[in-house]
């Protein structure tokens, strides 16, 4: 990077993760912009920039507001790009990504950074890409993509994530380091291990112990998961829970075990990953009358009748998720307060604000605003800084602005 100090802008920058890591690599910001209220004082009390505003950036009566600096910073909404979501083609927030267009366009930065999920690249959002880098060409921007995972570069969890660098022929790619360089590897236990009581935003709040979730949690072990419809000895069945679900005999068992295999081995449909199990096709390979287990089965709440079918009536791909001190966490997202979706690795508890803070690699000094539910969704939306550091040093280490260029 030259002597003198690039400036950026953050745009939809939430409660700040992306602009944190672009200033812990030495980058400074002149402002960051959001529609969210309450990540925007979060933004301004932790003086991650030196200023920033609660503005809604899909219209253009915004752009007046938006300072000149030498990079965009922009992490639009992923939600409509998620696997984990809809991935519905007309969700609204899906046209934000022309918003950085727009701003680019008028602002003329020397740099545009785009941060997103790779399903913005997948088979059915790919012309939503297109478009953002076709534009961004018309611009004079020269553009390249990095996909990865954030476990790669010292984030204690698995998130995959899409970064869009565009720059102008002020600036010279150099391509001089590779991003396998920046690895770094942290699990679970390099950052729950220690926690001092003290620290803000760290309540632990222990399931009772008469309660369900509580004889639930008891029987996940870490790196498990409570989960009907998956094998393998990682998923904990309904059935093998007696104490909150009910006995089941011999030949329930079976059926249960059936149904398992059955429903992902033969299929009937072309979307989806399983289909119903028809009750004729167990009756071929149980060597008794299967409907009056069945019936039972579906009295008890395991199964559920679906024309001449049956399926799991807990139809799910796991809850009470418990992080395995020794791997990675699941994606962090906005529910890791919720013991139901995620369990702390040695304790019947979900995690509180502050160790979800830490897997997303913010520290300790950094507070949050508003109330737990708030604090969680501004946690699990953000970019984790660390990730964000990485990005913004490759980009330090490979592009060389001509001199004068950012002056």
């Amino acid at each position: 990077m030259k002597s003198k100090t690039l400036t950026f802008v953050g745009l939809f920058s939430g409660c700040g993760g992306l602009d944190l890591g672009f200033t812990l690599a030495g980058y400074k910001c002149i402002a960051g912009f959001d529609i969210d209220k309450t990540a925007i004082e979060v933004h301004k009390l932790n003086r991650i920039g030196m200023d920033a505003t609660c503005l809604d950036l899909s219209s253009e009566t915004a752009d007046a507001q938006i300072p000149l600096a030498d990079i965009l910073v922009a992490g639009p909404p992923c939600q409509g790009f998620s696997t984990a979501g809809k991935m519905a083609d007309n969700d609204e927030r899906n046209s934000l990504l022309q918003a950085v267009v727009r701003i680019a366009k008028k602002n003329n930065p020397g740099m545009v950074l785009v941060e997103n999920v790779p399903g913005l690249v997948s088979k059915r959002m790919v012309h939503h890409y297109n478009k953002l880098i076709e534009d961004l060409s018309k611009l004079k921007y020269s553009t390249m993509k990095i996909e990865c995972n954030a476990a790669e570069f010292g984030v204690p969890q698995r998130r995959k994530r899409l970064f869009i660098i565009a720059w102008r022929d002020i600036i010279q790619f150099k391509g001089c380091h590779s991003l396998s360089e920046y690895r770094k590897r942290l699990v679970v236990k390099d950052v729950l291990s220690v926690i001092n009581p003290s620290v803000t935003g760290h309540s632990p709040k222990l399931l009772a112990p008469d309660s369900d979730e509580y004889k639930i949690a008891q029987f996940i072990k870490a790196g498990q998961k409570f989960c009907d419809v998956r094998r393998g000895p990682n998923s904990i069945h309904s059935w093998d829970i007696p104490s909150v679900f009910g006995d089941v005999n011999d030949e329930e068992r079976e059926i249960l075990e059936l149904v398992l295999s059955l429903r992902r081995k033969e299929r009937r449909r072309t979307y989806g990953d399983s289909d119903p199990v028809f009750i004729s096709r167990l009756g071929e390979l149980v060597s008794f009358d299967p409907n009056p287990y069945i019936d039972s089965l579906i009295s008890k709440g395991f199964l559920k009748r679906i024309d001449d079918c049956v399926d799991f009536k807990r139809a799910f791909n796991g809850w009470y998720r418990r992080l395995d001190p020794a791997s990675y966490a699941p994606t962090v997202d906005t529910r890791f307060g919720r013991a139901k979706y995620f369990l702390h690795p040695t304790e019947n508890r979900g995690l509180t604000v502050r160790e979800t803070a830490r897997l997303q690699t913010f520290p300790d000094n950094f507070i949050f605003l508003g109330t737990e539910a708030e604090q969680y969704r501004m946690i699990g939306n953000a970019v984790p800084p660390i990730l964000a550091k990485t990005i913004a040093e490759y980009i330090a280490d490979n592009f060389v602005w001509n001199r004068g260029a950012a002056d």
